[in-house]
């Protein structure tokens, strides 16, 4: 009876180990599912809305190789103002070569300018908001202006440098010519005006007049024509060619007054029987080459006169355009609607547009040597109008240029264009870089591994003996560029029922916020036109089988 009682009370005390044992268990299965049963809040990646440059490039790989002899047409049509050089003539680079009359392009430029900015300005005060970000934009329009001014200033002292440019050779023709003829008058002297006649003291007098202006005066140490000239020619400033200029007016003024009197007294009775036929041709040619002389150092003086007129007006207008600008500084803007920022950003693109296309016009304006060289072919006359890239204008050679022949793939070449700035990069120079030009872009496709590409040719800007012919290397074209925008990274936006959406971020809170995209970058950012503030903190990433 005893042994039975005690296997009972074994019994009861392993039931209770049981249930204490099977609890633990319990326990330790709920601390376990707990955190998977849990609902997980998502992991994500965050960004700040910045403001900075987004610059979108096209890349394209090719190999070096040299450049003999490159063909110069102008890209836009007009009619021809000046032809500065010659055949043979040797050439640095940067120099102008063949120029149209761009004063009408310029006009429509500074025009363009100034309603882009008015344009720009108004749509980044409108998406501004708050006073220290107007004034921030409105800072930006001033800067732009400003750069305007200093490139209408630019242009003006290209434009009046062109000028002296041309006044120097006909200053050093006029010298030559004004110098033959005086010493042709000395040996009409010897042989007829050597007695002491009215005609001779006449002839004297007027041949001495022009020697005077022309060698200038000994006695009192006045500096003639010829001595002007050369000082202009060994120090051009504009000071030296200008006060050149007006004394070789009077010296050929003077010269052209002795040589008709001349003509007018070898007709004279006294002497019409002993003058020779060759002195008469001797004196009429230097008459005629005299007056040609008078005439280009005349025009001389007429265009700088001119071009400082039309400097100082286009100067004045950007000055207006600056002012204007300051005064916009201030003024405030109520937030946007998006009607407003359509509108808005529709007059931005428009005169974006126009800017675009007479900045174009007015760089093609003119032919510059790309390179030092030597003028091997000119087939252009003033005043010949031409029509845009229909003729070779100049041919330039020199042996000593390099250039980047690429390939570019369909998709990308409708960005490139002839005015886009290139930095040159070559495997055999990993650590350097290179500026480049872009000398052509092909019309006709090439295909290679049955993709479309176009040839694109860039000239290497500065000669460097580390350069080899045959060498490859990687060209990036900056396309397009927009400064000091805001701007996200790309993944930061997704499109939801086709609308474009970023995720910002407000304590815990995530807002789907819509948004205006415009220019995509290289380096993975995009500008973002409206919808964001700057200093917004976004989402990037998001971990829970999202983006």
């Amino acid at each position: 009876m005893e042994t039975l009682k005690k296997s009972l009370e074994r019994i009861k005390s392993l039931k209770k180990r049981t249930k204490i044992i099977l609890g633990i268990i319990l326990i330790i299965v709920i601390i376990i599912l707990i955190p998977i049963l849990k609902p997980k809040n998502p992991t994500y990646e965050t960004g700040i809305v910045e403001r900075g440059d987004v610059i979108e490039e096209v890349s394209a790989n090719g190999t070096v190789q040299a450049t003999d002899e490159i063909d110069l047409r102008f890209k836009t049509s007009g009619t021809i103002e000046r032809i500065l050089v010659k055949v043979n003539d040797q050439v640095k680079k940067g120099a102008y070569l063949v120029s149209l009359d761009s004063g009408t392009i310029y006009s429509q430029y500074l025009q363009a300018q100034a309603s882009y900015n008015q344009a720009k300005a108004k749509l980044d005060q409108l998406l501004a908001g708050t006073s220290s970000a107007e004034i921030k934009v409105a800072e930006q329009v001033l800067e732009n202006a400003r750069i305007a001014l200093d490139d209408a200033k630019d242009k003006a002292e290209n434009d009046l440098s062109r000028d002296y440019s041309s006044a120097l050779v006909y200053l050093v023709s006029a010298s030559n010519k004004c110098n033959k003829a005086l010493t042709d008058l000395d040996d009409i002297e010897k042989s007829y005006f050597y007695d002491s006649s009215a005609i001779t003291k006449t002839f004297k007098e007027k041949k001495g007049q022009a020697e005077e202006v022309f060698y200038g005066i000994t006695i009192s140490n006045t500096k003639g024509a010829q001595e002007l000239a050369e000082t202009a020619i060994d120090d051009p400033t504009h000071a030296n060619i200008d006060l050149a200029l007006s004394k070789m007016w009077t010296a050929l003024q003077k010269t052209s007054d002795a040589l008709e009197y001349t003509k007018t007294a070898m007709s004279d009775p006294s002497l019409r029987s002993t003058v020779s036929t060759t002195d008469k041709t001797t004196v009429n040619t230097d008459a005629t080459d005299i007056d040609t002389a008078f005439t280009n150092i005349n025009t001389s003086q007429t265009n700088i006169a001119d071009q400082k007129i039309t400097n100082q007006i286009n100067i004045n207008t950007a000055e207006s355009t600056y002012n204007k600008a300051k005064v916009d500084l201030d003024e405030m803007l109520a937030p946007p609607r998006g009607v407003d920022i359509a509108v808005y950003q529709a007059d931005v693109d428009r005169y974006k547009a126009n800017l675009t296309e007479y900045s174009k016009k007015l760089s093609d304006a003119s032919i510059i040597a790309p390179f030092d060289g030597t003028i091997a072919k000119i087939d252009a006359k003033i005043g010949e109008v031409v029509n845009a890239n229909e003729k070779v204008i100049v041919s330039l050679i020199s042996p000593e240029g390099l250039q980047l022949e690429t390939d570019v793939p369909e998709t990308d070449i409708s960005k490139v264009s002839l005015i886009d700035l290139v930095t040159i990069t070559l495997d055999a120079l990993p650590e350097e870089s290179f500026p480049g030009e872009i000398l052509e872009i092909d019309s006709s496709k090439t295909l290679i591994d049955g993709v479309v590409y176009y040839k694109v040719r860039i000239l290497f800007e500065n000669d460097d003996q580390k350069i080899r012919s045959g060498m490859s290397g990687d060209a990036t074209i900056q396309t397009d560029k927009k400064i000091n925008v805001i701007q996200v990274p790309q993944r930061a936006v997704i499109t939801k029922n086709n609308q474009k959406i970023v995720r910002v971020l407000n304590g815990d809170k995530i807002e789907e916020r819509k948004v205006v995209t415009g220019l995509r970058g290289s380096k993975g950012e995009i500008e973002i036109i409206s919808g964001l503030i700057e200093g917004e903190k976004i989402i990037t990433f998001m971990k829970n089988g999202n983006k």
